[in-house]
Formats: structure tokens, C-alpha cells, sequence
């Protein structure tokens, strides 16, 4: 695993997404994957989440896991470090209570949450084990952390849309897309997750590889997707052309027979329990 040094770590995340990944952006480009695709249904399973459950989102982004988990929840407070992607939740959500906060110092008191979930963002934090420490504090006694971890290299759905990127794209155009990801980005396997967990102070961690699928009636949404990254202007349309066929081509594998597609991304799911009840 690369070496990162956590303060580079930090300027490149809220630089890309203050600046370069907005809100709208995310929304329309990003979370069908990382939002839409059963992240709800697992965050309530692993969190044994109830209509008593208090839950705490981290790294929300536009609210969208936030306001879905709201509707099976007491409350839910979702937290994220971008101003943009604040503003955009301000204006599209509902159901949640969004703001903008740093996860390795945390606005709460202790014991205030029944479940805090990452998903998707763990692998974005310059500090997992200042993050986790603080979300054991903010948990009460029982209280059980969540942990969806894409693996970057068994996921289907971005890899033919940045497939797609690269065959439409020269490579300088490439190179412009901001780096992301700190040291939990390349882990593939549990037992990193078991380590840093249990290294937090939580018990009964558990970690396991589990074949999630990203559903799609048809591949607009992937075409969509790498226009809006791509940021390809709506006169484009020989450009726009070569994206649909490039699209075509970078997820055939995965199209249904009815035209649907079926796109099998591998994640790892974690829990851990903070001791005391």
C-alpha cells in the first residue's frame, strides 16, 4: 500500500470537493453507485437500525443515504467536511439534519448516537483512526459503527464509466481528474478494517466481502455519468456520440437480456461495537 501523508491527504479531499466535485455533480454522476444501489438496506441490517435509532451519517455528501435512513430512524444527522455539497443538500433534502463538521472533532456529546454510518468515505479520511476514536465517543454504550468500503478494483459500474473516460478522453485530459483517496483506499480484504476498528477501542468487529449489485434500467445513467464528469458541453454532440458507443462497449458484459444492466460490485461491509452495556 502507497504511503500518504495525512495533511496531503486532507488538502487534495476538500479540494476536489469543494471545487471540483459539486454537489449536483455527485448527485447526478456518482450516487446512483454509492447512495442508491442498497447502501440503505445493508446500513439498516449491520446497525440493526429501528424507529428508536438515532444515527449519525458521516461523509454524507448531498444527503441522499442520510434522508433515505431517516425514513427507518428516529433521527439522523449527516455530516460532511464540503461546503458545496452542504449547500446542495441544504437545498434538496429532507428528513435529516445536514451540516458541515469535521468527523475527527465532532460537534456532539458523548453517547449520543445509536449508529453512525460510513459509507463510502471511510477510504477518503486522512486520519481513519482520529475518525473512528471520536465516532466510539459519540456512539452510546452498545452503540454500533457501520463501515461500507468500496473495493476500488472489483467495482463494476465505475469501472466502465471511468473505462469509458478513458477511451473517449486523451490521456493530459485524464490526468486533470483530481487523485483521491487516503490510506484506506486500496484495501481489498478485511482484515485492515478488523485492525482499525478493534485498534479504536470497539468490540465484536466483524468484516466481510460481500457481492453488491448496481441495478440500471438502461445505460443513460452511465452516460450520463461521464458526461457530467467529462464536463462535455451540450453542443458536443460528436463528442457525446463517442461517449454512447464507448459506453456501449465498456459495459456490454453487464447489459440483461430485457436491456437492463446488472453491474456486480464487490465492497467490504464492517461493524464494530462500542463495549460497555
Amino acid at each position: 500500500m502507497p504511503s500518504y501523508i495525512p495533511d496531503d491527504v486532507e488538502r487534495r479531499e476538500h479540494a476536489a470537493w469543494d471545487e471540483v466535485w459539486s454537489g449536483e455533480l455527485y448527485e447526478g454522476a456518482i450516487a446512483f453507485i454509492t447512495s442508491l444501489s442498497g447502501q440503505t438496506e445493508i446500513a439498516i441490517e449491520l446497525g440493526d437500525i429501528t424507529s428508536d435509532s438515532r444515527v449519525l451519517d458521516v461523509g454524507c455528501g448531498p444527503g441522499l443515504l442520510s434522508e433515505s435512513l431517516a425514513k427507518h430512524a428516529a433521527s439522523v444527522d449527516g455530516i460532511d467536511f464540503s461546503e458545496t455539497m452542504f449547500e446542495h443538500a441544504r437545498r434538496r433534502r429532507s428528513g435529516a439534519t445536514i451540516r458541515v463538521e469535521n468527523a475527527e472533532a465532532l460537534p456532539f456529546e458523548k453517547e449520543e448516537f445509536d449508529v453512525a454510518v460510513c459509507c463510502y468515505t471511510s477510504h477518503h479520511f486522512a486520519r481513519p483512526e482520529m475518525v473512528y476514536t471520536e465516532l466510539k465517543r459519540v456512539l452510546k454504550a452498545g452503540g454500533r459503527v457501520v463501515v461500507l468500503h468500496p473495493i476500488q478494483a472489483e467495482n463494476a459500474a465505475f469501472g466502465a464509466i471511468f473505462q469509458t473516460l478513458g477511451d473517449v478522453f486523451p490521456p493530459e485530459k485524464m490526468e486533470t481528474f483530481p487523485e483521491l483517496g487516503g490510506s484506506l483506499f486500496e484495501v481489498e480484504t478485511p482484515e485492515p478494517y478488523i485492525e482499525l476498528l478493534s485498534n479504536c477501542g470497539f468490540i465484536d468487529v466483524v468484516c466481510e466481502k460481500r457481492l453488491k449489485h448496481c441495478s440500471l434500467p438502461n445505460d443513460d445513467a452511465l452516460v450520463n455519468a461521464t458526461v457530467q464528469i467529462g464536463k462535455v458541453e451540450e453542443q458536443s454532440n460528436e463528442l457525446r456520440d463517442a461517449i454512447v458507443r464507448a459506453t456501449a462497449a465498456s459495459s456490454a458484459q453487464y447489459k440483461q437480456a430485457d436491456g437492463s444492466y446488472l453491474f456486480p460490485d464487490n465492497i467490504l461491509v464492517a461493524k464494530g461495537v462500542k463495549p460497555g452495556r
